[in-house]
């Protein structure tokens, strides 16, 4: 049987504030193809404080998600000369805060799959081409949404 435990815990908070934020990252770069620096800045710092007021994660565990998430995106935007924004590599760091560094991992792969999908269908479509630029950021909001809630089930699938 397939469900998700809401169970009001003291985690609770970092996902709540967690998930609200890439709704609004998703909108926003999805309009407008760019990922605030300040919308980033804050949920990194609110997430380092959330996530050691609640004990879920060490300063450790989250520097290494950070630098997961970061440096991941940060090579593929070096190889592809600019594929991947700047906010992208930043949203990844940050997402290692809340996720660490195997579920950031887990999250950029889901990202990966969505976005080549999505892709694949607007070229089919006639709506895109090779050069059509599309922004990666909802597809690792909706992908760390779907990390966060449903973690159990697919780290079973993995």
């Amino acid at each position: 049987m397939l469900f998700i435990d809401f169970t009001l815990d003291k985690t609770l908070a970092p996902a709540i504030f967690l998930l609200s934020l890439l709704a609004i990252i998703a909108v926003i770069d999805y309009k407008h193809k760019i990922i605030p620096n300040r919308i980033l800045l804050v949920g990194t710092a609110v997430g380092i404080a959330l996530n050691l007021a609640v004990g879920k994660s060490t300063l450790a565990q989250m520097f290494l998600g950070l630098v997961a998430g970061g440096t991941v995106l940060l090579v593929v935007a070096v190889i592809s000369k600019g594929g991947i924004g700047g906010g992208d590599v930043k949203l990844s760091a940050m997402l290692g805060i809340y996720l660490g560094w195997q579920d950031t991992l887990q999250t950029i792969f889901l990202a990966s799959v969505l976005g080549a999908l999505a892709g694949f269908v607007l070229m089919s479509a006639g709506r895109a081409n090779r050069h059509t630029a599309i922004p990666f950021g909802p597809f690792l909001a909706i992908s760390a949404f779907v990390q966060y809630l449903g973690q159990p089930l697919l780290n079973n699938w993995y």
